[in-house]
């Protein structure tokens, strides 16, 4: 692929001028077509049944500290972008597409569950606002919707980080997760 036929990443294309206004690591990590990132992330989440068979059952890690991360991402031929996580032996993924119903939304697909997300900037902080969810394309109430915190930043060194939390009503902290990754070269 030339350089001319590559892809706008779907950030970029959402956010439009303000993307040239993310710190460089966000950028670099939206920015290539394929790629792989490594690091390290700490894992919470509730110790309750429930919980435990749904992170089972999602491919979500354990709760833990330093658990070793991988994140690939790669853009489809329909411009979406398919991201990989293996925390460990765990892995999930996910396809995160501009919504159809809305283009100026982000939608992330986990199988049944689609989320739909804002983007904005805060304080160099890359921050996935939670609009709605839909489970098989109803859209959930909101006493049944969970509550999602999705942030990309950047630490004191310029190393891409992130912050996710997911919150279930009735579960409580489902996963929350604040790590870092660096590209692989």
């Amino acid at each position: 692929m030339t350089t001319e036929n590559k892809p706008s990443n779907l950030f970029a294309k959402l956010l439009g001028k303000q993307y040239e206004e993310l710190p460089a690591a966000i950028k670099q990590f939206h920015d290539t077509p394929v790629h792989l990132w490594k690091g390290y992330v700490n894992a919470t989440g509730s110790n309750n049944v429930l919980a435990k068979i749904i992170r089972t059952f999602m491919g979500f890690p354990k709760p833990g500290n330093n658990l070793p991360i991988t994140v690939s991402v790669y853009y489809t031929d329909q411009g979406n972008e398919r991201w990989s996580r293996s925390f460990g032996n765990k892995k999930f993924s996910s396809l995160l597409m501009i919504d159809k119903k809305n283009p100026q939304l982000m939608s992330e697909s986990f199988g049944l569950i689609k989320q739909h997300y804002k983007l904005e900037l805060a304080d160099n902080w890359l921050c996935w606002r939670l609009q709605y969810c839909s489970l098989l394309g109803v859209k959930l109430p909101s006493f049944l919707s969970p509550k999602i915190i999705a942030n990309e930043g950047i630490d004191e060194k310029g190393t891409y980080q992130f912050i996710a939390k997911a919150e279930l009503p009735l579960i409580g902290i489902l996963l929350e997760y604040r790590g870092f990754l660096n590209p692989v070269l």
